[in-house]
């Protein structure tokens, strides 16, 4: 997100960037629905209070506020622990009595071991592919899916032959390839 002022008129923008694969579309759709909310009711008293400017404030004041808004916090993160720890405590249940994966949960820190999740460096490589639009849309429509469905299934058979190549395919992976390929 960027403010943009300078604006003829005193005016100011808020411009948004995302990738619709970080956010999905009803949340999305909710999230600029609330920033961009163009009447002037207040939000409800349950809501946190904000700063209302109706002058531009000095150095001192948005110090000050800033302070106060950062002394509260405190108090936010102590009445969202009971939430929290519920929801901590039904996860953990969950797992216990549903065993591991078969509710559609894993275990936290569980991940296999490739070098996706090792430590991050500067070392990195990146690589590009065209993909015929057309094509994507041909498979779409012959399997009765979405373009998202098609790529992410493309992106995702990518990632199984690269760690494969490189041996790092994890052990379940491999079984389900190897049963597929007849091997």
């Amino acid at each position: 997100m960027l403010v943009v002022d300078g604006l003829p008129d005193d005016r100011v923008a808020l411009l948004v960037k995302m990738h619709h694969s970080t956010v999905d579309g009803i949340t999305g759709a909710n999230l600029i629905g609330e920033l961009f909310d163009l009447t002037p009711a207040p939000p409800p008293a349950s809501a946190r209070t904000a700063l209302r400017v109706t002058r531009t404030p000095n150095p001192f004041e948005l110090l000050g506020h800033a302070l106060l808004e950062r002394l509260a916090e405190p108090v936010e993160i102590v009445k969202l622990l009971p939430a929290t720890l519920g929801n901590i405590g039904a996860a953990v249940w969950q797992l216990a009595v549903l065993g591991n994966g078969t509710a559609g949960m894993t275990m936290p820190f569980t991940a296999p071991r490739t070098s996706f999740n090792a430590t991050v460096t500067g070392r990195r490589t990146v690589a590009f592919v065209d993909v015929s639009l057309p094509e994507v849309k041909a498979i779409k429509q012959a399997l009765g899916v979405t373009v998202n469905d098609v790529l992410t299934a493309v992106v995702g058979a990518a990632l199984q032959r690269y760690l494969a190549d490189r041996g790092e395919l994890p052990r379940t992976a491999a079984r389900r390839r190897r049963a597929r390929l007849g091997a």
